[in-house]
This record gives structure tokens, sequence and C-alpha cells, in this order.
């Protein structure tokens, strides 16, 4: 619990890096196209940082998880898809106790907005044709969302 918060995941591999400091090293597995480590932390124009995000939170669950006797001070993505020449790709970080900071903030602010019932309508309207809400938010058809200057397909 971050707070009054429930937080699960699950990770796919821990391995032990000092038995006398009780430290280990996370390990998340990710299929497709190797990513490059701007792409994996959000440096690209079209890169959300969602993997590096995801390692963090693996340190954060570690954190509050009271039966879990470890410090994680080392996480990986594996890529299990190699490269055409046949090499595979693993990049290691190390997350810092401010970017747990920082996730704790991000977590507790959308979780307020969800909370509170906040749910602000996308501007980019190309998604809203699959969601299966779209008539909850445009109950007069995407059309009209045009007529406002949204953008749709």
């Amino acid at each position: 619990m971050l707070e009054d918060i429930p937080l699960s995941g699950t990770v796919d591999r821990i391995d032990q890096i000092s038995e006398s400091s009780k430290s280990v090293r996370v390990i998340d597995y990710k299929t497709g196209k190797p990513r490059s480590r701007n792409e994996i932390e959000g440096n690209n124009k079209n890169s959300t940082g969602d993997y590096k995000r995801q390692l963090v939170f693996y340190k954060l669950l570690a954190q509050l998880d009271s039966s879990f006797h470890y410090q994680v001070t080392e996480t990986e993505i594996d890529f299990i898809e190699p490269y055409t020449t046949g090499e595979f790709k693993k990049e290691n970080f190390n997350p810092s106790d401010d970017e747990v900071g920082e996730l704790k903030k991000l977590i507790k602010t959308v979780f307020g907005k969800i909370r509170n019932h906040s749910f602000e309508k996308t501007t980019d309207t190309k998604v809203c044709q699959k969601c299966p809400l779209v008539d909850h938010c445009y109950p007069e058809g995407l059309d009209e969302a045009a007529s406002f200057g949204e953008e749709v397909l």
C-alpha cells in the first residue's frame, strides 16, 4: 500500500547481487524489437518512458512490501528477441530514490483524480474510435467533437 492506495505487480525475475547487503537486481523481459536506452527512458519524441517507469515501480513495490527483505539496487530490461544480427540486448538501470519519490507523487496525483472522477476528455479523438466509452464522452458522436476543432479520423 502507498498510504491508502493499493499497488501490485509481478516481477519476471530477481537475482541476488549480495547476500550480506541483501541487494537484488530486478529483471523485466520484453518482447518485440529491442529499444534504445533513450527510448526506454522516454527521451525520444515518440517514447513515453513507460519501460523505465516500470522498473522504478518495481523498486517502489519492493520498498513498500514488508515481507520482501531485500533492497532493489539494480534493474534490467532484457529483450528476448534478438537484433537481425542475432545479438540480444539488455539495458541496466539503477533507479534513484528521487525517481521513486517522483513516481509516488504521480501515483497519488492520478489516483486522486480517479477518486474525484476527474476524467478530462482527450483532444486526440483518434483513440476514441476504438474506445468502448466513446458514447459516454461524446454522446452526440465524434462528429460533434470535430465541430469543436478536435481532430477526428
